[in-house]
């Protein structure tokens, strides 16, 4: 079944208009009114315009009658069309077409081309315009399909000569046309086609936020051609970052590539400047391209032009092909010394020299406890490749602890560290924590470490790095128990309630692998809790920060602070009131009471 279109004007007077209708249609012979085929809705414009399609079949081929009539609460008149139903013909694959320059010779009589149909029903050929005067002529066209021929389809040509039509000129101006053959002229080679592959172009001024570039070109016979205009939008950069901020070389033949990045993607700004501080250690070329040149340190800095936007990375070349591994003092030969040393720099006491790439046994970018266990190694004749260099990670059942403490003031008092492990230990890293009022004065190793070696030190942050390893790498005595004690003082009178913290713990085995262990906590707390202390002779307390002393005779008494301060008090017979001011422990006589 086919459809065909059916439009229509409808008359004013005859329905009432809506948006939707009801119709009918019928071909040749009208049946009666609501007697014909039915068209479910029918779309009426505001033009009063009916437009709507029917079916048809083969049997309509030939000229017929369409009625066509709606239905809005009554019926319409009836519109008779006129249409041409053409027979169902099989799609062409091929055709015959003729065309004619000027005047028509007649139907089959013009010049003929076989035409090749595609599947889309579209072709395309070529028309012969040699013998034609360059000018303005009409060409007429028109196709045999299936024994019909089309009709004669006519257009106005202009032909050209074909060597004539050249380009010879192109120029480009910004902004504002200064006028045919006034704009910048651009080098070329004349010919029918021009290509302009690049062009490095300024912009006209700085600070605008948008610019118009224009382009045109003249040719020998029809002059300046049409102008074409590229508008450029400007787009600011937003910062500049590296994918990187360190790079360090283990080798004078590795090469490493940096990526330097503009936010947003699209900016203006996109011209990046790579240089080196130093290039005899590193070079850099123009697309961050790193190469080692020798030992040393230097910055790599990227700036994007025209802009304030800079980022830099550092880096450090030291060939390890120079000291072998663990000669962390760079003696050429790896000894005890380089244990020590490697230990020395892992609690942050910063030797000299320190030749970090070698120290970096297990090559992890990083200098701890297991670079100290390599190294000693190393010493002992280990093959370094058979040293494990695989990722820390945390041990599973294995923990610190540490007890409770109370301390007073300028008094030291020893804390212990406990061990509880499943997996054969030889050596402890810890950083300890002390709040503020009590210092770290010693640190002794405890009875599971009694053949090994301690290092401490104080770092810039205020914490306690503690190392214990053996020079032979033996193994912690036991399973659970003291690893390591600690002698501690508090500095002030009144402590309020604080806790220390071990944290950044580690623990390693003999062949270098090395765990994370839990984080743990203490609390310390005042020596002095006691408030009254009496005896049979003479009493003190304090109330509100007055100290009472009661005596059964006038005397005098001592009174200390715990910081040192001393003097003698003339006391009377009954009780005695000394307003004190300041918080601490004080010691009357041999009684102590707290000020709080």
């Amino acid at each position: 079944m086919r459809n065909v279109a059916a439009i229509a004007a409808l008359t004013c007077g005859s329905i009432a208009f809506a948006t939707n209708y009801t119709g009918e249609y019928f071909w040749n012979t009208d049946p009666g009114i609501g007697q014909a085929n039915k068209i479910a809705a029918v779309n009426v414009g505001s033009n009063n315009i009916l437009d709507t399609n029917v079916e048809v079949d083969g049997s309509h081929a030939g000229l017929n009658i369409l009625g066509l009539r709606v239905f809005n609460g009554q019926w319409s008149p009836t519109i008779f069309r006129y249409v041409y139903i053409s027979p169902d013909y099989p799609a062409p694959t091929s055709s015959l077409c003729e065309y004619f320059w000027d005047e028509d010779p007649g139907i089959g009589l013009a010049n003929q081309l076989t035409l090749t149909i595609n599947s889309a029903g579209d072709t395309e050929f070529d028309i012969d315009a040699n013998a034609i005067t360059p000018g303005l002529h009409i060409l007429g066209l028109r196709t045999l399909v299936n024994g019909y021929w089309s009709p004669t389809t006519k257009n106005i040509v202009y032909v050209k000569s074909s060597n004539s039509d050249r380009v010879d000129a192109v120029e480009y101006f910004w902004g504002a046309d200064p006028g045919f053959g006034k704009g910048t002229t651009v080098a070329i080679t004349s010919g029918e086609t021009v290509n302009i592959e690049s062009l490095d172009l300024d912009f006209p001024a700085e600070g605008e936020d948008a610019y118009y570039l224009t382009f045109r070109a003249h040719s020998q016979t029809g002059g300046w051609g049409t102008s074409y205009i590229k508008e450029f939008v400007v787009v600011h950069a937003e910062g500049l970052s590296l994918d990187e901020d360190f790079v360090r070389f283990r080798t004078l033949s590795d090469t490493h590539q940096l990526n330097a990045e503009v936010n947003p993607d699209n900016t203006w700004e996109n011209v990046l400047t790579w240089t080196s501080s130093n290039y005899s250690v590193v070079t850099v070329d123009s697309k961050g391209l790193l190469k080692p040149v020798a030992d040393g340190e230097a910055t790599i800095t990227v700036s994007l032009k025209d802009t304030d936007y800079t980022v830099q990375c550092d880096v450090k070349v030291l060939d390890e092909t120079v000291f072998p591994l663990g000669d962390s003092n760079g003696s050429g030969t790896v000894t005890v010394t380089d244990v020590a040393v490697t230990a020395a720099y892992t609690i942050g006491s910063n030797p000299n020299p320190f030749m970090l790439i070698p120290a970096d046994v297990n090559k992890d970018d990083e200098i701890s406890l297991s670079d100290i266990v390599g190294t000693i190694n190393i010493v002992l004749g280990l093959n370094p490749e058979e040293l494990t260099r695989a990722p820390r990670r945390n041990a599973s059942n294995c923990s610190l602890s540490i007890s409770n403490v109370t301390l007073m003031t300028n008094v030291p008092q020893t804390v212990s560290i406990d061990l509880t492990n499943t997996i054969d230990l030889t050596g402890l890293q810890i950083d300890l924590y002390l709040p503020e009022g009590v210092e770290l004065l010693d640190a002794h190793l405890g009875s599971r470490c009694a053949t090994h070696t301690l290092d401490y030190n104080k770092l810039s942050d205020g914490c306690y790095r503690l190392v214990s390893y053996s020079l032979n790498n033996a193994l912690l005595t036991g399973n659970a128990g003291e690893v390591l004690l600690l002698d501690l003082v508090a500095t002030t009178q009144m402590l309020e309630d604080k806790t220390m913290l071990i944290d950044n713990a580690r623990a390693a085995e003999r062949n270098g692998h090395e765990y994370s262990l839990p984080a743990c906590t203490a609390e310390i707390t005042d020596a002095s809790s006691i408030s009254v202390i009496d005896s049979d002779q003479i009493s003190a307390y304090v109330i509100d920060r007055v100290l009472y002393i009661v005596a059964p005779h006038d005397c005098q008494v001592p009174l200390a602070t715990l910081n040192g301060v001393s003097l003698m008090l003339d006391v009377n017979a009954g009780v005695n009131s000394y307003p004190i001011h300041a918080k601490g422990v004080y010691v009357v006589g041999d009684k102590k009471v707290i000020v709080k």
